[in-house]
C-alpha cells in the first residue's frame, strides 16, 4: 500500500521544483545582471566624496544609450526591496553624455563603443561605479565589466580605474573576479 503522505510530498515537491526551474529558465541575462549589481556594491565602498550619508536621498543607478535591460532593473528595483547601500534605486537612463555625472553606478551600454573613451573622461575623478559588459571595455577603464564564462556570467575588475576613483573593494569581490587594468592577476 503506498504510504499517502509519502505521495502528497513527493507530488508537491515534484510541483515546486518545475516551477521554480520555471521561474529561472525564464529570467534573462539582464535580469541577472540588474540583481549582480546590487550584490556587487555591497562589497564595494564608495569614497566619501560620494556623499551616501543621508539615507532619504535615492541611488542612482543609471544606463547610457541603448539600455539592454530593458524593464529588468525597475523590475529588480521598483519595490524597494533592494536597496543600495541602504538608499532605495532610482533607474535613470541617459542618452547625453553631459547628464552621466548626476548617478553613483553608470552602466555603458554596448551602443556607446565610440564614445567609450569621451565617456570615460567625463567621469574620471568623479565617485562613480562604472560597469558595462561589453569586450574590452575592462581593460579600457570600465571598473566592473560582465562577461560569459561557458554560460556563466563572470566579471572582471579594473583595479587601476577603481583605485584611481578613489573605490575600495572587499577582498572577497577581488577573489572572485578577473583582474584587469594591472595588479595581481587574476585566473577568474
Amino acid at each position: 500500500m503506498v504510504n499517502h503522505t509519502k505521495l502528497f510530498m513527493l507530488i508537491v515537491w515534484t510541483a515546486l521544483s518545475s516551477v521554480s526551474m520555471n521561474i529561472f529558465a525564464q529570467q534573462t541575462e539582464y535580469d541577472v545582471k540588474a540583481v549582480l549589481l546590487w550584490r556587487i556594491s555591497r562589497y564595494i565602498e564608495w569614497p566619501v566624496q560620494a556623499d551616501l550619508n543621508d539615507e532619504t536621498e535615492p541611488f542612482i543607478l543609471a544606463v547610457i544609450g541603448k539600455d539592454p535591460f530593458g524593464d529588468s532593473l525597475k523590475q529588480a528595483y521598483s519595490s524597494g526591496e533592494l536597496k543600495i547601500k541602504n538608499r532605495k534605486v532610482e533607474i535613470r537612463n541617459f542618452s547625453d553624455i553631459t547628464e552621466i555625472d548626476k548617478c553613483h553606478i553608470l552602466f555603458i551600454a554596448s551602443s556607446e563603443k565610440k564614445r567609450l573613451t569621451q565617456i570615460l573622461s567625463k567621469i574620471r575623478g568623479k565617485s562613480i561605479l562604472i560597469v558595462g559588459d561589453s569586450r574590452k571595455f575592462g581593460e579600457q577603464g570600465v571598473q566592473i565589466n560582465f562577461y560569459f564564462a561557458g554560460s556563466r556570467i563572470r566579471f572582471e575588475l579594473n583595479v587601476k580605474s577603481v583605485a584611481a576613483a578613489g573605490f575600495k573593494i572587499d577582498y572577497r569581490l577581488r577573489s572572485i573576479a578577473r583582474i584587469v587594468g594591472g595588479g595581481k592577476e587574476s585566473t577568474q
